[in-house]
């Protein structure tokens, strides 16, 4: 076994915040992620991995659509550490305590370290917070001279694209929209006219 395959496999520990036990060095885990990063350097060692382009603008009309278009961009998008952005806005910013498959481990059973990467990886840090500013970069471009930046313009001076993505889904998709859409519904149908 390679020094080379002990480093990476140090560095992964602490990227998904587990601590090494004989029962997660094993040769088969150790081979698995070496090789990981042999085949993706740039990925897991760089900043310079290409990001795909982003959304379009955003459009109220179709604020959920948009906010789909969001978070498809982020689970293609691969930040800072080889992390996948879309860890930005996982649901629970804790590391998960409960039904957690497992060390290299998908949902599925299947060995993955992008999935472990995206459960565990910590939304604290230097690395977070590279990773939390490429995204607050596309959720400005997308919101920018848009109705949309009012809810997302108070976190520009600290580049939180986690809390400006939660703002635009409560203002599109959570209790704000669906009173929105209320609204729009009671003043259509305040403007009918009903012919007898």
């Amino acid at each position: 076994m390679t020094i080379h395959r002990i480093s990476k496999y140090g560095k992964l520990l602490i990227l998904v915040q587990r601590t090494h036990t004989p029962a997660l060095g094993t040769i088969p885990n150790l081979l698995f992620i070496g090789q990981f990063y042999d085949e993706n350097p740039d990925l897991m060692e760089g900043d310079s991995y290409p990001l795909p382009p982003h959304p379009p603008k955003f459009n109220n009309r179709d604020g959920r659509i948009m906010m789909e278009n969001i978070e498809s961009w982020a689970r293609t998008a691969y930040g800072y550490r080889g992390i996948c952005l879309d860890y930005i806005f996982r649901e629970n910013s804790e590391l998960p305590v409960a039904g957690d498959p497992g060390f290299l481990r998908a949902d599925d059973g299947s060995r993955s370290i992008e999935e472990e990467l995206v459960r565990r990886a910590a939304h604290t840090g230097a690395v977070f917070r590279r990773n939390d500013q490429k995204f607050w970069v596309m959720l400005h471009a997308v919101t920018h001279e848009t109705d949309a930046y009012n809810h997302v313009r108070q976190f520009a001076p600290s580049l939180n694209g986690r809390a400006a993505y939660f703002a635009l889904f409560a203002q599109y998709c959570g209790r704000g929209h669906f009173t929105n859409e209320r609204q729009a519904a009671v003043r259509a149908l305040a403007t009918l006219h009903w012919n007898d």
